[in-house]
């Protein structure tokens, strides 16, 4: 691992004074529990061979006991837990590496030297003045992983440094084990583009790339910036993450990728990727950024037959929904969007009508709602009958919901044509919700806490609803009486995973 200057975690390979991570930390004193519960697992399974964890050894000395093999499959997962997570400056010195676990001693070294998985992911933060000793560590990094499969991190202390400079042994080595790479995320400057260019037929097992351009390449005109085709040769390739890219200056094999997220890109992008991408299970798309009307928007139509999961954020509502307009996925479940334009709520049914799906999941975040939107919202959302789960944030300075919870979760009545209302049937919208979470403002009235608790009540017959969530920002004017806080106990205690609180004041 490379990492910045300051970071306590590397230094050189025989002289580095490492100290583990709070999780390294935890995970081995809470070992000693988690081996009795096994220990008692394993005598009630097999009594004639119990398993003894001796007392009165500390949790390192109970951990130096494990088998050779699986404290090397440990030490594999817990220098992996944080793979690709560009972590914060600060908190690269906390992470748990191969050098942190070699210096506990003797016996983990070798344990951790001797397993090449341990070594597999990579996780490189270039730092100009450090450069010298980075390439040294990633050499013997690299002859340690052996032959096992690369994941790679690479990113930037600082990158104005490295605009006009480049690192050639360091990008020599990483291309010596091209062959290898089997997920890439990083930071790719351009300049390097020609020095990598002889390895872009070796990439036969990369299958996930994430990539972005230095800032300093983005901010170059698009005609002086460079055609990206390092990856359109690998055969594996199935899911891409371009951010800061011109589309059309981008070359990859675009009819067998099945996971696409695309980051700053016009709508016009949009609609050449999609069309592009026939076969995709998962699009996210980030940032529609505003063409201000000087790019064409090449309309046309868009079929996702596979596509399971399509994420919106940070897109107009006018871009949004004309980039959906054009676009069928009928095998769409789960839905995501996002509102930071602050923009009013517009009609969403058609959107439902034109991807022609059953959604199964939904989710709306940072949205700001005004009162008049309250209702639009309720009577999107009630249609969706094929509705299981529904996750709904709101911004702290949205106008507080007041009706919006109880009238999607209670019942209403349904009295059959020219007959006695006695013979009114109870129906529900949405009869199918397993799980809801609501998180922002509300305006509680005086019988708010009554009428959801019989709400929850009667979702709880249907025997569908398995979780609720609400949590309120602002105070609650009527808070729950202490009966009325027992029957919510109740439906915890019958099964309901619930979760109720105004300000972090929980009702429970």
């Amino acid at each position: 691992m490379m990492c910045d200057p300051s970071s306590s975690a590397i230094a050189d390979d025989d002289k580095v004074q490492c100290r583990p991570s709070q999780v390294a930390v935890r995970a081995v004193v809470e070992l000693p529990s988690n081996l009795r519960n096994l220990e008692i697992k394993a005598t009630s399974e097999s009594p004639t061979q119990p398993v003894t964890l001796d007392s009165s050894l500390t949790p390192l000395e109970n951990f130096s006991q494990l088998p050779p093999e699986l404290m090397a499959e440990i030490f594999t997962i817990a220098c992996q837990a944080d793979s690709h997570k560009f972590q914060k400056d600060k908190q690269r010195s906390k992470m748990t590496t191969p050098f942190i676990l070699g210096h506990v001693c003797a016996r983990w070294r070798a344990i951790v030297w001797s397993t090449p998985e341990t070594w597999s992911h990579l996780l490189l933060c270039l730092a100009s003045p450090r450069y010298e000793t980075q390439v040294s560590l990633l050499e013997g990094w690299l002859a340690r992983s052996g032959n096992c499969p690369l994941t790679i991190e690479f990113n930037f202390l600082e990158e104005d440094e490295w605009s006009d400079r480049t690192p050639i042994e360091l990008i020599q080595m990483l291309a010596s084990q091209a062959q290898r790479w089997h997920s890439i995320n990083w930071v790719f400057p351009e300049g390097w583009y020609d020095i990598l260019d002889e390895v872009k037929h070796k990439f036969s097992i990369l299958t996930t790339v994430s990539t972005q351009p230095l800032w300093h390449d983005c901010n170059l005109a698009a005609s002086r910036r460079k055609r990206l085709d390092l990856f359109q040769f690998a055969p594996m390739l199935f899911d891409i993450h371009l951010n800061g890219y011109y589309l059309t200056d981008v070359a990859i094999p675009w009819g067998q990728i099945t996971r696409f997220t695309l980051q700053h890109v016009y709508l016009d992008e949009c609609f050449y990727a999609l069309v592009k991408t026939p076969h995709l299970t998962f699009c996210r798309i980030y940032t529609i950024l505003d063409h201000a009307g000087y790019r064409d928007n090449n309309e046309q139509p868009i079929h996702l037959p596979s596509l399971a999961r399509l994420v919106l954020y940070s897109a107009t509502w006018e871009d949004t929904l004309h980039l959906l307009s054009y676009t069928s996925a009928p095998e769409l479940t789960t839905l995501e969007f996002s509102s930071p334009q602050n923009e009013d709520l517009p009609s969403l049914t058609p959107v439902l009508d034109q991807l022609g799906c059953q959604l199964t999941q939904l989710k709306l975040t940072d949205f700001v709602f005004t009162k008049e939107e309250e209702p639009k919202l309720l009577e999107f959302v009630r249609e969706i009958s094929s509705l299981e789960e529904l996750d709904i944030n709101l911004q702290a300075h949205s106008t507080p919901v007041s009706d919006f919870l109880v009238e999607l979760l209670k019942s209403h009545p349904s009295p059959p044509d020219d007959a006695d209302e006695e013979l009114a049937e109870e129906i529900f919208f949405l009869p199918v919700l397993r799980r809801f979470l609501f998180c922002g403002p509300v305006k509680t009235k005086a019988d708010f806490s009554k009428m959801l608790l019989d709400a929850l009540k009667r979702r709880r017959v249907l025997g569908r609803l398995s979780q609720f969530d609400l949590i309120a920002k602002g105070e609650c004017q009527h808070a729950p009486t202490p009966v009325l806080k027992e029957e919510f106990q109740a439906l915890v205690d019958g099964g309901l995973r619930l979760s109720i609180s105004f300000d972090s004041s929980s009702w429970l």
